[in-house]
């Protein structure tokens, strides 16, 4: 798959984000415009009568909310090379899920899907840069410590795809993209990715602690003299890491790379209340920026100081079931919480499970999973910030 040029994605990247918190209900239109282009030519779109919808409420009363399991049989055929069955391109690889809330999912990866994966992914960075003015990041390296992206192939017709873990995919994508067509860097600075993500993938494709270990390894072996700078990727795998390098390496990240300067952490909620102490224990003092996001996107960014993530209102479409009701995610209010539905050029209301907290200002916190024991945490926690308040 052809990757675009850097002046062909950068121009994508803020500007539209900005606009799109400016008018949101225009940018809203827009993007399930385009999800009624994409489905009408699907068989998940005929079936679900995508060609009745005229309108934003057409389309939330004849398209069904939907779990993981109602999109399978579009998937299976999708993955046996019908891929007509729920996209309008064939996909290049697919994306594996980790499986930490179940069975592990596979998901089509599409030209479209990594273009806004690209676009959406660099937001945190270059808002980072373009609200601070600080541009010492892109001197150095980014410490590359996704998961595997290639893990195997997947036999299909006409032809056997990749498949291998979200992280890695697009950051291998990532890495093209810096690299250029030319094949040299493209911000001209030495600003790029280490390891490759072909040398994490030889050095094991597993999940277990042995598996994790062989590729910190190789991280280590490969940054270690580099001056690395950011980091991005999931949060729970930099603690491990930070971990593995102190016990077989007897420093920190923080004694190693003394120019880090921004971790762009994903994966687990509210990581600039909860993670940031033990994340400067271990890698300096640095700038922590969330991401939320999963295998089927990249959802929202934190956008400021404040320890909340604004959606990418002009990529995907967002709702929220309130209770029993079901509203736009933009027209909650200020401490409200609800289960998240996502529509995308991938998956139309598809509930994706988690649980998020309106805070006011495109300000969203994502609570967690949709599961008893989160609720009942998020419940007693707001009971005690409310008695505390009244004191």
């Amino acid at each position: 798959m052809r990757v675009e040029s850097p002046m062909e994605i950068l121009g994508e990247v803020l500007p539209p984000l900005y606009d799109s918190l400016r008018d949101v209900d225009s940018a809203q239109l827009k993007v399930l415009d385009r999800i009624l282009q994409t489905h009408s030519e699907t068989a998940f779109g005929v079936d679900h009568g995508f060609t009745r919808v005229e309108d934003l409420d057409s389309y939330r009363s004849t398209i069904p909310i939907m779990s993981f399991e109602g999109f399978r049989p579009y998937l299976q055929a999708a993955s046996r090379g019908d891929y007509k069955a729920l996209l309008t391109e064939p996909p290049v690889c697919w994306a594996m899920t980790r499986g930490s809330t179940g069975e592990p999912k596979m998901i089509p990866v599409t030209p479209t899907m990594v273009k806004e994966v690209m676009v959406c992914g660099a937001r945190a960075f270059l808002n980072f840069i373009y609200r601070t003015e600080d541009f010492s990041p892109l001197l150095g390296k980014s410490l590359n410590l996704n998961f595997p992206a290639t893990v195997g192939e997947l036999e299909s017709d006409p032809e056997e795809l990749p498949y291998g873990y979200s992280s890695g995919i697009f950051a291998k994508y990532a890495m093209q993209f810096v690299a250029g067509e030319s094949g040299e860097n493209v911000s001209g600075q030495g600003f790029g990715f280490v390891p490759a993500s072909e040398a994490v993938d030889a050095a094991a494709t597993g999940l277990s602690k042995e598996d994790w270990n062989r590729r910190f390894e190789v991280v280590y072996g490969s940054a270690r003299d580099e001056d690395v700078r950011t980091l991005g990727g999931v949060v729970p795998v930099m603690h491990s890491f930070a971990a593995f390098v102190r016990r077989h390496h007897g420093v920190y990240p923080r004694d190693l790379w003394r120019n880090l300067k921004l971790l762009i952490c994903s994966s687990v909620p509210n990581i600039p209340t909860r993670h940031a102490g033990r994340l400067r224990a271990t890698y300096g003092d640095v700038s922590i920026v969330e991401v939320y996001g999963a295998t089927e996107g990249v959802f929202a960014q934190q956008l400021d100081e404040e320890p909340f993530v604004t959606p990418n209102f002009d990529t995907y479409l967002f709702e929220v079931k309130v209770g029993r009701k079901v509203k736009m995610l933009h027209e909650m209010r200020p401490g409200q919480w609800g289960s998240l539905i996502i529509s995308s050029t991938l998956f139309p209301r598809y509930e994706i499970g988690d649980i998020v907290e309106c805070h006011g200002a495109h300000h969203y916190r994502v609570i967690g999973r949709r599961k008893p024991t989160v609720l009942l945490t998020y419940l007693a926690n707001r009971t005690v910030r409310y008695l505390l308040s009244l004191l």
